[in-house]
């Protein structure tokens, strides 16, 4: 049976690919995960609020280079499933980055909206950082993009709001290296819905209104 599943993954690229996945999937689950989370993740507060089928929005606060890896490593072992985390461009023609990202469900920003959106259909789960870019200060920033707003409005799936506490103090705008001095929190808010127009006025209005939200945790 063994030799077969071998077989069979040289020979189909595609089965490869899911077999292979849920492999390393399973192995970062119960060892990479846990260890991050260990290491770095103080406390972790209002997972009652993810929801456990179908899919929805995880919107979080932009701090640091580890936002995502971080905040993966708290809801993996919680709900079982990938998040598709949108990604910065540029790291897509960094040869590791773009295929780590693609193979463990990356999306890449700029012509995203589609593949976001087919995913939530699809009952997925779709992580964003609104803000765009990490902040310099340490608060939370503006939003000036329409991409959650768009988002929201076009799927009407649950948007869960996400405050990291402590990132900025863990890996600050201006280090190169983290400080293992400083832990990390994660605060959880209750799932928040798009009730607005299709429009650009709307889609700014809710995304800041849920950072408000995030800040407000």
């Amino acid at each position: 049976m063994k030799n077969r599943t071998i077989y069979s993954c040289a020979i189909n690229n595609k089965y490869c690919r899911v077999f292979l996945s849920g492999m390393v999937f399973f192995i970062l689950r119960h060892t990479i995960f846990p260890l991050l989370k260990w290491l770095f993740v103080h406390d972790v507060q209002g997972l009652e609020h993810l929801p456990k089928k179908g899919g929805f929005i995880v919107v979080s606060n932009h701090v640091t280079y580890a936002d995502a890896p971080l905040l993966v490593a708290v809801l993996i072992p919680y709900l079982n499933r990938t998040v598709h985390f949108v990604a910065w461009k540029k790291l897509k023609t960094i040869t590791f980055f773009r295929w780590v990202l693609t193979y463990f469900g990356g999306v890449f920003e700029n012509g995203s909206m589609e593949k976001l959106i087919h995913l939530l259909k699809q009952k997925e789960i779709v992580g964003i950082y609104p803000e765009g870019s990490r902040t310099r200060t340490g608060k939370i920033q503006k939003v000036t993009h329409t991409g959650l707003g768009v988002l929201a409005a076009q799927t009407r799936v649950p948007v869960i709001p996400v405050h990291m506490v402590g990132g900025f103090e863990f890996w600050p705008y201006n280090k190169t290296l983290p400080s293992r001095k400083n832990v990390i929190s994660f605060k959880i808010g209750k799932p928040v819905y798009y009730s607005g127009k299709k429009r650009r006025k709307d889609y700014l209005f809710f995304a800041n209104k849920v950072m408000k939200i995030i800040a407000r945790l």
